[in-house]
């Protein structure tokens, strides 16, 4: 293990003893920059503390909400009310997921306040991503954002990412492969029971759109229609 030149601890997501070292400082509320299947992101433990500081480093209103990553859709019933679904969207989500696409569910009423958003909902995303989700399998969930100041362009390699932004955190998770333009922002849909400002309802589509990503409109509304056909 290493330090970088800003004295940031430097681990890669293929290496075990890396990945243990990473869920204990995660596990103390230390927060990590990491290449993910999407944007290089910030990454942290579910607790008031992990939040609070995520917001004063993208310097983001603390109101707003922070994605959660976790493992397996079974593990979104920990934090997602799933009986607000039909069948035809659980059929399709399970098409979507793992991948680049983050959805917004109506939360459980015993989901901490820390995790949902307006109107108790919560989102929820699923990542491609070996190393992530082998640390995930250790948590119930965490949480997870872009690695930019708040209003900025997501960073798409680690290079990408403001120097002060990196002395705010306490260890950088790479890969070994030599670094290359990951796949962009998630797609986020709105697959809950609550109303929002937010999120449209395209022309044609059976669900809403908050921000289309790295998977396109087309593809999600292919897949939709394949899982109605189930």
């Amino acid at each position: 293990m290493a330090t970088n030149q800003d004295n940031v601890l430097t681990l890669k997501w293929e290496n075990q003893a890396h990945l243990a070292k990473l869920a204990h400082l995660l596990r103390s509320d230390k927060i990590a920059i990491t290449e993910t299947d999407t944007v290089v992101g910030l990454l942290g433990q579910l607790s008031q503390n992990v939040r609070n500081r995520i917001s004063t480093i993208k310097q983001r209103p603390s109101s707003m909400a922070l994605p959660i990553l976790i493992d397996s859709f079974e593990k979104a019933a920990q934090f997602a009310d799933i009986s607000t679904l039909s069948e035809i969207e659980i059929v399709f989500l399970k098409r979507i997921v793992p991948g680049p696409a983050t959805v917004i569910f109506t939360a459980r009423k015993n989901t901490p306040r820390i995790g949902q958003g307006p109107g108790g909902t919560i989102a929820l995303r699923i990542p491609d991503h070996d190393g992530l989700r082998e640390i995930l399998k250790q948590f119930d969930g965490l949480f997870s954002t872009s690695a930019n100041r708040h209003g900025d362009q997501a960073p798409a390699t680690v290079a990408e990412v403001d120097r002060s932004l990196v002395q705010n955190c306490s260890v950088l998770v790479t890969g070994d492969r030599p670094e290359t333009p990951l796949g962009g922002p998630s797609s986020i849909i709105d697959l809950s029971q609550v109303d929002s400002a937010f999120a449209k309802k395209p022309d044609d589509c059976p669900f809403r759109v908050v921000r289309i990503g790295a998977v396109s409109l087309a593809h999600l509304k292919a897949e939709y229609e394949k899982a109605s056909r189930s």
